[in-house]
Order: structure tokens, then sequence, then C-alpha cells
């Protein structure tokens, strides 16, 4: 899954720029928890048949499934939960493949530290119904998630961190 391109390093921090850039952060990624306010889980998650699946709020941004924990949720009740609301997808296995810490640098939350936790889940498909701000769902090949899914300027090397991560994922089951 990997596309020859640069691999975030352990704690390596990159400028990440979003909405047009808008807003800057600063993100590092960490195979072990960081500080920073917990900010959710994010999934590779692939079907029993080895698809991918990446979901989109409009059809024209597609990402990897992912979202913040309500209440007092772990990382990985955020993931089954939100896997289920945003790809109508079950999680069937999941294994921990780091964090991503981000420090916003500009915008409203300027100076917050975040931390979102990243896996890679077997799951199931269900019938799509979408309930939530998620209104299409791809099942894709997975050498084809980095040319579907939208990549922030900087990024690039923190995703494709966690889709090297992905292959190798199956030492660190939760």
């Amino acid at each position: 899954m990997v596309y020859g391109m640069e691999l975030a390093k352990d704690g390596e921090k990159h400028l990440v720029t979003w909405d047009d850039e808008r807003i800057s952060t600063v993100a590092s990624w960490h195979p072990n928890p960081p500080s920073g306010r917990p900010f959710g889980a994010s999934g590779v998650c692939l079907t029993p048949d080895g698809k991918a699946v990446i979901v989109s709020p409009n059809g024209r941004r597609w990402s990897l499934p992912g979202g913040r924990p309500e209440g007092d949720e772990t990382p990985v009740e955020t993931l089954r939960r939100e896997m289920l609301e945003e790809a109508c997808v079950s999680v069937t296995a999941s294994w921990l493949l780091g964090f991503c810490r981000i420090t916003d640098t500009s915008g409203p939350s300027a100076g917050v530290t975040k931390v979102r936790a990243w896996f890679r889940a077997d799951v199931v498909v269900h019938s799509w119904a979408p309930r939530f701000e998620i209104t299409h769902r791809r099942l894709i090949g997975p050498e084809e998630i980095f040319a579907h899914i939208v990549v922030a300027p900087g990024e690039a090397p923190i995703i494709n961190r966690v889709l090297h991560e992905a292959t190798s994922a199956y030492r660190r089951s939760v």
C-alpha cells in the first residue's frame, strides 16, 4: 500500500495545511500514545475479499473512515462505533497501528494538541444506509487508496506511514 512516498518517522513533525490553507497544524506519527487530547480513531478497513473502504460527505472528497470519541470511549470503541455509523461496516478484528499527534498552529483552536488513533480493521460490509454526515461509500482495491483520498498539503508522509503500518498490522491485535 506504500506508493514510493516519504514515510513519517516516529516523532518527526510535518506542517499540514487544511481548508484551503486557513488552518495549519504540526502533525507527527507515534507508535505509542503521545500527550494530547483524545481526538478519535480512523481505520484502514478491509473487507473479506480484500477491498478497502473509503467514505465521503459529498461524493467528491474521499477519506479513510474515522471520527471523534463520544463520552469516555476508548479508541477501539470509537473505531467500532464510527465504522458502523460512517461506513456501515462492522469491525471483526482490529490492530492498532499508531497515533497521529496534531497541534493546531492557526485557526480557531490554535495551540490545541489532539491525538488520533489509527487502526487496521477487518470489516463486514452492511447495506448502505447513511445516517450522518457521510453520504457516500466506495469499496476499492487497497492499492488505490492513495489515489482516491484527499491528502492535505504536508500530510502525505503521515498517511503513507498509516498505509505502510496497515500492511504489517497483525503484530498488535486489540
